[in-house]
């Protein structure tokens, strides 16, 4: 049998509705974004590597950092930097809770497997050639300019490492993060890994626009955070995921931020901004080497102990 009518659906019905799903939420986030100078996409499609089909992640938003530095230099750099902000929204009631543990000093170690933030549009290393020695040097782009000294990550003395989500099952509280970590998570890491290739320089380039990738995950609902011997608990607005992932054709270690819904405009003023104006400095000061990717030094031992 059919369904019986309902009636026509009246606009407040309408509202209400779309006020429940998560539609609003991101364009909030893209009009925050708009407000600051950022150029959001929503809903921005990208091939997901290991099944080739296509996936979205919610909001994509990208800044011109070079064009905003235009007046303050006189030529134009080699190596032109911009940023984009890769972005989830969830909205939930149950609360989301991670595991966070002090960093190492292996944390703010840049390697190939760890960028600490990952980039594009530029050469993957840079070949260092001491006048003086037959050695040559060689370090990733990450380590050249600093990542792990200068990105918003290494201010953080803390990382998270495992998360969950608490909910009602019956009458049992239940907590594990297999929806999170697919839905969320790893479309993320697909997303980061689809713009670094879609990035790749051409060896017949002369000018570069290195790109700054940053995963971020907003959260409309409560974030909490424990010790790693879950002896305490408390209510934050910010913590650093770092997440290893591997298959066979994306690998790495990737940090993630975790943000909520009301601090997510402070955190892009206060704490994202900051270091990547630090970072565009040093990207406008060594262009010539990054473009090149080679750089000839007196002594290599100057250079080291600005790198590490």
């Amino acid at each position: 049998m059919p369904s019986a009518k309902k009636g026509k659906i009246s606009k407040e019905k309408i509202l209400q509705c779309i006020k429940k799903s998560g539609y609003p939420f991101e364009q909030i986030v893209a009009s925050c974004l708009e407000e600051v100078k950022w150029y959001p996409t929503l809903n921005y499609a990208f091939t997901d590597f290991e099944t080739t089909v296509s996936r979205e992640i919610d909001v994509l938003a990208e800044k011109h950092i070079w064009i905003e530095s235009l007046s303050k230099q006189q030529n134009q750099p080699l190596v032109r930097l911009n940023a984009e902000l890769l972005i989830e929204c969830k909205q939930t009631k149950s609360p989301l809770v991670f595991f966070c543990r002090p960093k190492q000093i292996s944390d703010f170690f840049c390697t190939p497997n760890n960028e600490i933030v990952q980039y594009s549009g530029i050469k993957s290393e840079v070949v260092v050639k001491p006048r003086n020695e037959r050695d040559t040097y060689s370090f990733t782009a990450s380590q050249f300019l600093r990542f792990g000294k200068l990105s918003h990550y290494s201010k953080s003395k803390e990382k998270a490492t495992q998360f969950c989500k608490i909910y009602w099952k019956g009458k049992d509280l239940r907590a594990d993060h297999a929806e999170v970590y697919q839905s969320f998570i790893v479309p993320l890491i697909k997303a980061v890994a689809y713009q670094k290739m879609l990035r790749r320089p051409k060896p017949t380039w002369r000018y570069f626009d290195m790109y700054l990738h940053y995963p971020i995950m907003i959260v409309k609902g409560d974030i909490f955070k424990v010790d790693s011997e879950c002896k305490s608990i408390e209510g934050v607005n910010h913590v650093e995921l770092v997440r290893n992932y591997y298959s066979a054709k994306i690998g790495g270690t990737y940090h993630i931020d975790v943000v909520s819904e009301s601090y997510f405009r402070k955190f892009v003023d206060d704490v994202l901004m900051p270091s990547i104006k630090t970072m565009e400095k040093e990207v406008r000061k060594r262009d010539k080497a990054l473009a090149k990717g080679e750089m000839r030094v007196r002594s290599i031992d100057k250079l080291y102990h600005t790198l590490t």
